[in-house]
């Protein structure tokens, strides 16, 4: 019977569920029960009355046959009624514990699901596209779909692909989509996606839906493809972003909220493989890159552990060894760098798994059997406890440099050796000149002639002092910078100056300063300017204090008169000064070949103070301040 189009026609498995309730069918027995005994009770009442006896026996005979017709009825009702609740009983345990039991296993399979996608997600060399396959085929097989496909959005483009898509026949037969084929969906101007797969990526919520032509979101179907009678879709979310989806179709019993916690779960372990993918991509990119920049530096970088086994090498240095760059991995540097370049390094490696930045020059025979000429700088590397676990090779080809610098001193050796023999014949002469001066004036009584001798003479002095300045001078930059112990040249200018009472004190220590190796004349100069000029210096001093940007400023300050103030730079010009005024000019002009500065700061009436900026590269074993 139908009402409205409702169907209200009785269903007989329900009818038949209710009569066969313990109660009812309890019931039924007993009334029929009943109805078999009362027409044998009122038989046996008439065959009684027959035999004319009183009506109390018949009374109590009646009664006594009544009340064990209603005790039979009720011993039916109460037999009929706990055993049919029992057998009851039993089915719908049974029917629980069967259930359960499907349960158990739906989640024993969900669990194995996971599992092996936890082990491929942590399995090294599984791609994207391989793990998406493997959510795929365990979905299906969790929720028992026939048709699904595994998405992930592209996170330049925002457009979703995926390379999940199997042959999907349509009723006619034609294929909907070819198998191994990565599919891009289209997405709409505003970036929202259309029918059911796209609904969970717009909203970022799971659903399913039995009737998925009633569901709103549907747009319907594309020619060729096949029905679809219920469906599940969940997104896969990174921190509220929707970067991926999960969506099946066609399971025969239609979709519950177990199955969409199901996929949702999977959902969780492919997150995980996506959030790997980006990274391994910006991993593998920045990786690129920062090779592309390292293979682009004009010099040899190599990377050793503790054991002076090679981690990683650039392209330069492997190409200097005429090797592949991953035949350098493991290997122990002995293994191949030649005996006497392993011996010279050796020390060097010590000292930088100590902790020290060691910096090295030697020349060796390049495979095209040229000398070449390297400078190697080794520097530790520290983990987040201070401890050395390796160290860097920074290795540069410095022959062209030293072959100009071979040149450039060759050349100043020559221009010295011209300097020297010009400078001894015009020594020469100037004796020469000299005695003909003195010869003439001893030959004269003309006090006017005489005068005009010896200005000459005065003339040809400072001549002389002017070519002995040039001899000291020539000698600046010829030779190259070295590391020279402070405290050990002070200690060396010290006997060369007649200092009498004068107290020398440093506090330098082990401090090396990478200067010209006329860094002694420096001290040498500052000790005799303090004796010379200071008035009363009863001692002078040498320290050290921290300085701008890690530099270091080097003091030299005595307490004698000072320096005036509109003197503190003029005296570093040449010339300027009581004696031959080249002390501290050239003082100044060594220091500057490595980058060291001089000013003085004192204050006049208190003594000089010479402080010499040293940069950060030119100093090293300072030892605490």
């Amino acid at each position: 019977m139908r009402i409205g189009g409702n169907d209200l026609a009785l269903n007989w498995t329900g009818l038949k569920a209710w009569i066969f309730r313990p109660v009812p069918h309890a019931a039924v027995i007993a009334v029929g029960a009943l109805l078999v005994l009362i027409p044998y009770w009122w038989l046996a009442i008439r065959w009684f009355t027959n035999f004319n006896l009183p009506s109390d026996t018949t009374f109590a005979f009646s009664s006594v046959t009544l009340m064990l017709v209603l005790i039979t009825a009720d011993a039916l009702f109460l037999f009929v009624y706990f055993h049919d609740a029992g057998r009851l009983a039993i089915a719908e345990r049974t029917r629980k514990l069967v259930q359960h039991e499907i349960l158990l296993r739906r989640e024993l399979n969900l669990n194995r699901a996971l599992a092996d996608l936890a082990g491929a997600l942590i399995t090294p060399g599984r791609t994207i596209d391989e793990i998406a396959m493997l959510v795929l085929s365990s979905a299906e097989e969790v929720t028992g779909s026939q048709y699904g496909f595994v998405s992930v959005v592209d996170e330049k483009t925002g457009l979703m692909t995926s390379p999940t898509l199997k042959v999907m026949v349509a009723e006619d037969g034609s294929p909907f989509c070819r198998s191994g084929h990565t599919i891009t969906f289209s997405r709409n101007p505003d970036g929202t996606y259309d029918g059911l797969r796209g609904h969970c990526l717009n909203t970022g919520e799971p659903f399913f839906t039995n009737t998925p032509a009633l569901h709103p979101s549907s747009r319907g179907l594309p020619e060729g493809h096949f029905p679809i009678t219920s469906f599940l879709a969940a997104p896969v979310l990174v921190e509220s972003e929707v970067v991926g989806q999960i969506a099946l179709a066609n399971t025969p019993e239609g979709y519950t909220d177990w199955e969409l916690t199901a996929v949702t779960r999977l959902t969780e372990l492919y997150t995980l493989a996506i959030q790997r993918e980006r990274v391994g991509l910006s991993l593998r990119s920045k990786r690129k890159q920062l090779s592309l920049i390292i293979d682009g530096v004009p010099a040899m970088i190599g990377y050793v552990d503790a054991d002076e086994r090679y981690l990683y090498v650039n392209q330069a240095y492997a190409d200097w060894y005429g090797l592949p760059r991953d035949s350098f991995i493991g290997r122990g540097t002995g293994e191949v760098l030649d005996g006497e370049t392993y011996q010279r390094s050796s020390s060097c490696y010590s000292r930088v798994l100590a902790g020290e930045s060691v910096m090295m020059e030697y020349d060796t025979t390049g495979r095209d059997d040229r000398q070449n000429y390297l400078h190697v700088d080794f520097v530790p590397h520290r983990d987040e406890d201070g401890r050395v676990i390796a160290f860097f090779m920074l290795i540069q080809d410095i022959t062209d440099q030293k072959q100009a610098e071979m040149g450039l001193r060759q050349a100043n050796r020559k221009l010295n050796l011209l300097s020297q023999i010009t400078r001894h014949d015009i020594q020469n002469q100037l004796t020469s000149l000299l005695g003909y001066i003195d010869l003439s004036e001893e030959m004269t009584a003309d006090s006017n002639l005489q005068m005009i001798f010896r200005r000459e003479n005065d003339l040809v002095a400072q001549i002389r002092s002017e070519i002995t300045f040039t001899k000291d001078y020539e000698e600046i930059g010829v030779h190259s910078p070295e590391w020279q112990k402070v405290r050990v040249l002070i200690e060396n200018a010290e006997p060369r100056i007649p200092t009498g009472a004068v107290k020398i004190l440093s506090t330098l220590d082990d401090l090396e300063i990478y200067a010209d190796p006329l860094l002694m004349r420096v001290f040498y100069n500052l000790i005799e300017n303090a004796l010379r000029h200071g008035h009363g210096v009863t001692e002078i001093r040498f320290s050290v204090h921290p300085g701008d940007a890690g530099m270091l400023v080097l003091v030299c300050e005595d307490d004698g008169d000072g320096v005036p103030a509109d003197q503190k730079e003029r005296i570093f010009s040449k010339g300027v000064g009581a004696n031959t005024g080249l002390g501290l000019f050239l003082t100044r002009e060594i220091l500057a070949i490595t980058g060291i500065t001089i000013v003085e700061t004192g204050m006049p009436g208190r003594g000089a103070r010479f402080e010499m900026t040293v940069p950060k590269s030119a100093y090293r074993n300072l030892g605490p301040f």
